[in-house]
């Protein structure tokens, strides 16, 4: 996917598409901007825009994977802009001299520990005039009026404005999946499957399963692979197993060459697209989707179950139960949880009434960010998520989910002998209550496939290992550096860093992908302190002026009678 900006000053003249996605009967793909106009909300990973005479609308994915940032200054009302890279929007707006506002908060908020502060976690960002458009949102630009009306957020449309049964919503997921993962395996694309001895990653491999079963010619353009690691042997072992009973070969790596756009270094790139929104991975990863092969993710088998209250029963004890690289308490803690759940609530009409805001908030930040973000990077698929899955999720009864009843009846309808192998941990396995209710549904293959387009790509180049080297020496540089010199109200204290650093220069990589997090949020301090103002704690003057008249009001009353004649 291409970084862009725009603003007012420089709009975007035509309709464009970058990425990839689902659309109509075909299967696009363009890593630049493609001078086309496609809708927004289908699946895939794109940003799009369309540009009529007197409007411009931008738009994303299903899924948001792509992702729209607008800045908004109630200050300077004639001047917009847009980006789908925050980092960029942030560098643009410093360099022509506009107002960015630093939002402490939220940039200590990524001086957090745990899964729950990996990312996002609402609409806001760490600039106070930039705000992060929702999944469901189109921002929309009227030119010509006033500027209260000229940028907007758009609803786009619900999940699924007609009721339908389970039975029905099941057979609509299970044909739609299956024809886009048979439709690119016959157009010669490579679908890599990740496969363990857990229940999400069996599910997607039973459609991989059904395929080779139906068309055994399918074979040569389906991979599986598995982590042989020590921490993984058991799910090795079970992957080995279920993958040679059905006269498949189970591979033990997932790495291909890594591809990168050319003249993008590996750490701007991750810059680019991921800093402020989501943390380092245990390797600075490098776009460039390889259009000959798909990986298959299990990903998004948590979006439809019950996930952040295992931590917390609700945003202030998950907030409150974190604990801070800045080893003290962060006093925004509770003003953080409410404008998190400010944002969940904007977008709870999209979603089923029984979703508490806990789930609501994970299928919108979290399933958003940790899944979308790697799709931009590379071409994945998420059979777990998408329209269809959430359309299924709709018209699921209450439990269906929680006691992965949906899953058991996806296995069931592609390969049931796939329930009766055994996984990792037992009580992942189906229940006989399970087995008892699993819904059958007459399946069969489509006729119709999806046309596989690849519009415009970059030229792209393998990255060397002497570039990912230099991307985590230049790292780590910057975060020795800046350690010294963080404003003091962001400093990090203790050797936790140092010790993350130690590993990272050893082994090249982090084991953990939270071990990255007291990197990034170093990293991220120190960048954004060379284009903002982080040195005070009252840099916003509109706090710094409620501030004066809150203890000025506070004097004038003290000392009313000596001060009434002044007044």
């Amino acid at each position: 996917m291409e970084f862009v900006y725009f603003d007012s000053e420089n709009p975007p003249t035509a309709s464009f598409f970058s990425g990839y996605g689902f659309i109509d009967n075909k299967f696009i793909i363009s890593n630049k901007l493609s001078e086309m106009e496609v809708s927004s909300g289908n699946d895939g990973a794109y940003v799009t825009c369309r540009v009529d005479k007197d409007s411009i609308c931008f738009g994303v994915d299903w899924m948001g994977a792509g992702r729209w940032f607008y800045y908004k200054d109630n200050e300077d009302l004639n001047f917009w802009a847009v980006s789908n890279s925050l980092w960029m929007l942030i560098e643009r707006l410093s360099q022509s001299g506009k107002k960015l506002t630093p939002d402490g908060a939220m940039i200590k908020l990524w001086g957090y520990r745990g899964a729950f502060v990996e990312q996002m976690q609402s609409n806001d960002t760490i600039i106070s005039e930039i705000k992060l458009a929702s999944r469901w949102e189109d921002i929309n630009i009227i030119e010509g009026n006033n500027f209260s009306d000229k940028i907007s957020l758009v609803e786009r449309r619900k999940i699924n404005d007609m009721p339908i049964s389970y039975k029905d919503a099941l057979k609509a997921y299970l044909c739609e999946t299956e024809k886009r993962l048979r439709s690119l395996a016959l157009s010669k694309t490579l679908l890599k499957f990740d496969l363990s001895g857990g229940l999400d990653s069996r599910t997607t491999f039973a459609f991989a399963s059904y395929m080779v079963k139906a068309d055994s010619s399918l074979k040569n353009n389906i991979s599986i692979f598995s982590n042989p690691g020590e921490r993984h042997a058991v799910d090795f072992m079970i992957a080995n197993k279920i993958a040679s009973e059905r006269g498949m070969k189970l591979t033990k790596s997932r790495k291909s060459p890594a591809k990168i756009s050319s003249g993008v270094t590996p750490l701007r790139n991750w810059e680019l697209n991921r800093l402020g929104q989501y943390t380092l991975t245990r390797m600075i990863p490098a776009a460039g989707i390889d259009v000959g092969q798909a990986k298959i993710s299990g990903a998004g088998g948590e979006s439809y179950r019950q996930f952040w209250e295992k931590w917390g029963a609700d945003f202030y004890e998950l907030l409150h139960n974190r604990r801070s690289f800045l080893f003290r308490p962060i006093k925004d803690t509770d003003a953080v949880a409410k404008r998190v759940s400010r944002s969940v609530d904007r977008m709870r009409s999209y979603y089923p009434k029984f979703l508490n805001e806990l789930n609501s908030h994970y299928r919108e930040f979290r399933s958003r960010m940790h899944m979308g973000i790697p799709a931009t990077e590379d071409l994945l698929l998420h059979p777990l998520s998408g329209s269809k899955m959430d359309a299924l999720a709709d018209a699921s009864p209450e439990s269906y989910f929680n006691n992965r009843q949906v899953y058991f009846d996806i296995i069931a309808n592609l390969d049931y002998n796939l329930l009766e192998t055994e996984f990792d941990d037992p009580n992942k396995g189906p229940s006989e209550d399970n087995i008892k209710n699993i819904t059958y549904v007459d399946f069969s293959p489509s006729l119709e496939l999806y046309e596989k387009m690849v519009i415009n790509t970059l030229d792209e180049d393998i990255v060397k290992p002497e570039q990912k080297k230099e991307a985590i020496k230049e790292l780590c540089d910057t975060v020795l550096y800046a350690r010294a010199s963080l404003p003091c109200d962001y400093s990090v204290k203790g050797s936790y860093v140092d010790e993350m650093l130690s590993k990272l220069i050893e082994l090249g990589e982090l084991e953990k992908q939270s071990e990255m997090q007291p990197l990034q949020y170093v990293y991220l301090v120190d960048k954004l302190s060379a284009l903002v103002d982080l040195r005070s704690e009252y840099h916003d003057t509109n706090r710094f002026k409620n501030r004066f008249e809150n203890v000025f009001l506070a004097l004038k009353y003290k000392f009313k009678k000596h001060m009434n004649r002044f007044f």
